[in-house]
């Protein structure tokens, strides 16, 4: 298992998470290619930024706009969209 930011296995980590910061809306969608509904939990992206900084996890923020980094924001072909950022842990 790989470990989380506080040290904890992953499997642990998670479940704490979940449980502590548990998101309120759920999406449900057709996946065409396996004929089933898959349900995706949403959370709100400040409030797991503010989960991960308790951790020791910092937002990391692009240096210039042509670079990633940030909170990014992308759509995929489902179309599903989608949240990213990159966070490192303080030294």
């Amino acid at each position: 298992m790989r470990d989380s930011p506080s040290g904890e296995n992953q499997s642990d980590f998670s479940e704490e998470f979940y449980r502590e910061h548990a998101g309120q809306y759920a999406q449900v969608f057709n996946d065409p290619a396996y004929g089933v509904d898959r349900t995706f939990q949403l959370y709100d992206e400040q409030e797991l930024l503010e989960a991960l900084e308790s951790y020791g996890l910092n937002l990391v923020e692009a240096e210039d706009p042509n670079q990633l980094g940030g909170i990014m924001y992308f759509t995929d072909p489902k179309p599903m969209e989608h949240c990213v950022f990159y966070v490192r842990k303080e030294k």
